[in-house]
């Protein structure tokens, strides 16, 4: 009974892994938290089933993971979070425009070190080939739009010095 006055965390983790490699972040979330966490797998990662990762099938992972918690006996769907690492970040943005559009609970998104959209990520790990990157991109994970439209609390995290992701836009934080 007493997991449902905490609050929940759906855990959407980065590309590279899966969400064994994540246990140590959610052990961290529910000590340091107080925090119920549902960690998702997406479609094709880690031993989930031989489906190959897509956009539209993550988006259906998470669509059906907001779905089941939201439901969940033991949960208050009112108190429910969303919070995404890197590719994770993009898959909360879109299940926060999801959640906002089928009026279901969330209380608030957490995004850290994420990205604007996958065009800008080619423009900034590969400039050599960016002006080639309409040609061969199949994704666009396009969270700058969707950003702007939430009407509920977003805490961007991000590191100063990370390498990989570029930063998000100023105007947004």
């Amino acid at each position: 009974e007493q997991s449902r006055t905490l609050p929940t965390i759906i855990f959407f983790h980065g590309n590279a892994g899966n969400i064994g490699l994540r246990l140590p972040n959610a052990l961290q979330m529910i000590q340091y938290l107080n925090a119920n966490i549902l960690m998702v797998e997406y479609r094709g990662y880690g031993e989930s089933d031989s489906v190959p990762p897509s956009e539209a099938g993550l988006k259906l992972d998470a669509q059906a993971a907001l779905n089941f918690i939201t439901k969940h006996p033991k949960v208050d769907p009112a108190s429910i979070f969303v919070f995404g690492r890197s590719l994770g970040g993009a898959v909360a943005v879109h299940l926060a425009q999801y959640a906002q559009e089928h009026q279901l609970p969330l209380a608030g998104v957490i995004v850290e070190n994420t990205f604007t959209n996958i065009a800008d990520m080619v423009d900034h790990l590969m400039p050599l080939i960016a002006p080639l990157k309409y040609l061969v991109l199949r994704i666009k994970w396009d969270s700058l739009p969707i950003v702007a439209k939430l009407a509920m609390p977003i805490l961007f995290l991000a590191g100063a010095k990370d390498e990989l992701v570029p930063k998000f836009p100023k105007i947004l934080i």
